[in-house]
């Protein structure tokens, strides 16, 4: 059965012991029956276990390769089947076996997702460069490289939260949270919502925008997220300045932060003639900070 909770976005399933469905015609009473399959030995059992068991099954073809292909869009933005909702006989995988395979792997390690993700992450395929071997190669589908793909919008706040160690805020959730832990749809944060994140209205995953738009760039460039996010008193910057008076040692530090490499000898260079020109230490390492996270390499999967 269904209900009401006290959110009225939300409805709670329950194992209702009595009520079949009837039939529209007849008024014969309807018992339950798997999609394609038997009707089930219920015994008294909860019908939503029943449901859950015939899902997970081994002998069902389509739930483990289902999510191993979710699973491999997370990763390459693109899935085997794509988009990873429109599966049908017209829209065949890329790589038949190697979804089988993956379906297979998963059921073996009883939907161990760990595992699968393993399996992705050391794989040659996912340790592949942007940059094609052969330029002249306009591959999009078969994944010979990686694709320049924005960050999710959660990913990308969380990214900005951990560089600049400023603390975001989010109804109903501890301050500390991270913004892949926002369940609610409705999350009353603006970045997330001008960054594309699903409004959660349908279980498709058509919802999430991932395509670049000019709010998204306006909102980095002038926007309060980053702009608050540099200059907490209590963040990365302030924390290191007051630390610290080696202005090569701080810039190093911001640098392996956000993209996990030192500065380049130019970048070093400007950065230092920046500095020898300002007054304010705190503030040039502020818009260090700023243009980083503004940056193409900060933004973008590549």
């Amino acid at each position: 059965g269904r209900k009401n909770s006290s959110d009225p976005r939300e409805a709670i399933l329950y194992d209702k012991k009595s009520g079949e469905i009837g039939h529209i015609k007849t008024g014969q009473a309807m018992p339950p029956k798997f999609l394609g399959g038997p009707q089930p030995e219920i015994g008294g059992r909860d019908r939503r276990a029943l449901v859950a068991e015939w899902l997970t099954s081994p002998d069902n073809p389509w739930f483990a390769k289902n999510i191993a292909n979710r699973v491999w869009e997370q990763f390459f933005g693109a899935g085997i089947i794509d988009p990873v909702d429109d599966v049908r006989a017209t829209n065949p995988p890329t790589h038949p076996e190697l979804l089988e395979q993956l379906g297979r792997r998963l059921v073996a390690t009883q939907y161990d997702l760990r595992a699968l993700v393993r399996d992705i992450c050391n794989s040659y395929t996912y340790q592949q460069s942007t940059q094609p071997r052969d330029p002249e190669n306009k591959d999009t589908r078969n994944f010979s490289c990686q694709r320049v793909r924005r960050l999710p919008a959660e990913l990308l706040l969380d990214a900005i939260t951990s560089v600049t160690k400023h603390d975001v805020k989010f109804n109903n959730l501890p301050k500390g949270a991270r913004a892949v832990q926002v369940a609610d749809g409705n999350s009353g944060n603006y970045f997330l919502s001008v960054f594309g994140r699903p409004s959660r209205d349908s279980v498709c995953a058509c919802e999430r925008r991932q395509e670049p738009t000019l709010g998204q760039v306006l909102h980095l460039i002038n926007g309060d997220t980053i702009d608050t996010a540099v200059q907490d008193k209590n963040g990365r910057v302030a924390n290191l300045v007051s630390s610290t008076t080696n202005d090569e040692k701080v810039l190093d530090e911001l640098y392996l932060a956000a993209f996990s490499r030192r500065p380049l000898a130019e970048e070093r260079k400007s950065i230092e003639v920046y500095l020898a020109d300002s007054e304010n230490r705190q503030a040039v390492f502020e818009d260090v900070l700023w243009s980083i996270l503004n940056s193409k390499e900060f933004v973008f999967n590549h």
